[in-house]
């Protein structure tokens, strides 16, 4: 027993040790566990990174601009990591996530691209940037939009980061989330799918970024209307 208390505290050494010499990214990176970046260097700074196994839920009230800050992380991550990012869409067509996409991209309203009416100028600026973005050593960001339940995610998750080079999974929104469960509360239901999608983060040793609304009566509270974790239990969409 006192060996193994040894070799605990040795290696215990050996991390703050790292630490020390250098950043904590690169104290991480010593020990196997390399950071994923989100692309936002604030974001990146105070978090160090998404480290594998990490389970994080972004909450904001509808329509605070969630997903598209989901997708530019997934586009970064795919870009800065060379692994594939895996986002599930649980809300939004495909088609309509590419549209932002290609908005996000190129800069240029989605409206033009329906209408066909993008000049040559800005057609040359999109091949450009879309060189970069295909270019072989970044990695694939793959867009689905028919799993709904929390078993059909883990299967997918668990599959691909079993046969594919998986660096992230961000998943478009919680309360969307269905359980085949025997709870009749709605709120209990949303605790159990959100302890199960912490598991799988760290079973697959993957990140796990989790979008979630918050309640809408938060701002009707006399005093601080800071979310809370309890304002993620009961959808307000």
């Amino acid at each position: 027993m006192e060996t193994d208390r040894a070799n605990i505290f040795l290696d215990l050494k050996d991390v703050f040790e790292s630490i020390r010499k250098g950043s904590l990214e690169i104290g991480a990176s010593k020990l196997g566990m390399p950071a994923i970046k989100t692309g936002f260097r604030i974001l990146d700074y105070w978090t160090n990174g998404l480290m594998p196994g990490d389970y994080i839920i972004l909450a904001g009230r509808p329509s605070s601009g969630k997903s598209m800050f989901a997708l530019n992380i997934a586009i970064q991550a795919a870009l800065a990591t060379g692994k594939d990012t895996l986002f599930l869409s649980l809300g939004t067509p495909r088609e309509r996530i590419l549209m932002n996409l290609f908005t996000m991209i190129s800069g240029i309203s989605s409206s033009f691209a329906s209408k066909g009416s993008i000049d040559v100028k800005n057609l040359v600026r999109i091949d450009q940037k879309l060189a970069r973005i295909l270019d072989a050593d970044n990695g694939k960001l793959l867009v689905h939009d028919e799993l709904s339940s929390i078993e059909e995610i883990k299967k997918e998750v668990q599959s691909r980061s079993d046969n594919s080079n998986l660096g992230i999974v961000i998943i478009d929104y919680l309360q969307l989330c269905e359980c085949k469960s025997s709870l009749d509360d709605r709120a209990q239901e949303l605790v159990s799918i959100s302890r199960d999608l912490r598991k799988l983060a760290m079973k697959t040793k993957v990140p796990i970024f989790v979008l979630s609304s918050v309640r809408s009566d938060v701002d009707l509270r006399p005093m601080s209307k800071r979310p809370t974790l309890s304002d993620l239990n009961v959808p307000d969409e």
